[in-house]
């Protein structure tokens, strides 16, 4: 197991660097970033303000993101992404063992105090 700290963003794909799709928090429209099985690279002009608000987000702490739909500036780690990509501070990375438990992370997440994701994936 490895403990990560530090902002960054973190993939579960082999190869992978950027995530496949967003949905805004608040008006819950999903902007799709790699139109699978179609491509299989990211849009760049879609990419991009994410990529920017990542980039500002782990120099400085704050960092947002436009929603191409209704136009609010969404912080960053606010944002819902897909399966394979999360953006946050605090991440653990295990090797060899099975899923951890539903109620261990839901208890988890309730002893840190913000919302957490699970994502699987070959490294």
């Amino acid at each position: 197991m490895a403990v990560i700290v530090g902002r960054d963003y973190h993939v579960g794909g082999q190869g992978e660097d950027d995530a496949e799709y967003a949905v805004c928090p608040r008006c819950e429209t999903k902007t799709v970033i790699i139109n699978h099985p179609e491509e299989f690279e990211a849009d760049e002009a879609v990419w991009q303000p994410f990529k920017d608000g990542i980039a500002t987000w782990k120099e400085t702490g704050e960092g947002s993101a436009p929603c191409p739909a209704c136009g609010a500036s969404v912080p960053v780690t606010e944002w819902q992404w897909e399966l394979n990509f999360a953006v946050g501070a605090l991440a653990f990375d295990f090797w060899g063992r099975p899923p951890l438990s539903a109620g261990f992370r839901a208890t988890f997440g309730r002893q840190l105090g913000h919302r957490t994701v699970e994502h699987m994936g070959k490294f």
